[in-house]
């Protein structure tokens, strides 16, 4: 599974992000950040997504109670894409009513989990 940031502040919110996941012992070593070259004209600004294994559902279910806590945190508007294999993608933002996200990342996450 991938995870795209949209935010005002992009790189720290993906550091946060990616601080965030790797503390968190079911995710720990299954996260890797990826980062894109920048263009001439760009100076780069670290990472671009975050990549996920998500292999059994005890990572699933840890990730699906993980981002919840994170989006409660976030002091500025930020919206999370969260992306399955199968392409099929999820959007939350810190706007969404916190008590549903869990249940929302579970089920996306259970739904792409189920066709594998």
């Amino acid at each position: 599974m991938r995870i795209r940031i949209s935010a005002p502040d992009r790189p720290a919110e993906y550091a946060a992000l990616w601080n965030w996941l790797r503390t968190e012992r079911e995710l720990a070593g299954r996260t890797r950040a990826i980062q894109r070259p920048p263009g001439p004209e760009e100076l780069g600004d670290g990472i671009d997504l975050i990549a996920l294994a998500v292999s059994s559902l005890s990572v699933l279910i840890a990730l699906a109670q993980t981002i919840p806590g994170y989006l409660s945190t976030r002091r500025s508007q930020i919206r999370l894409h969260l992306r399955r294999a199968d392409g099929a993608e999820l959007e939350l933002d810190s706007d969404t009513d916190i008590d549903k996200v869990a249940s929302l990342v579970q089920v996306f996450l259970r739904d792409g989990f189920d066709d594998e």
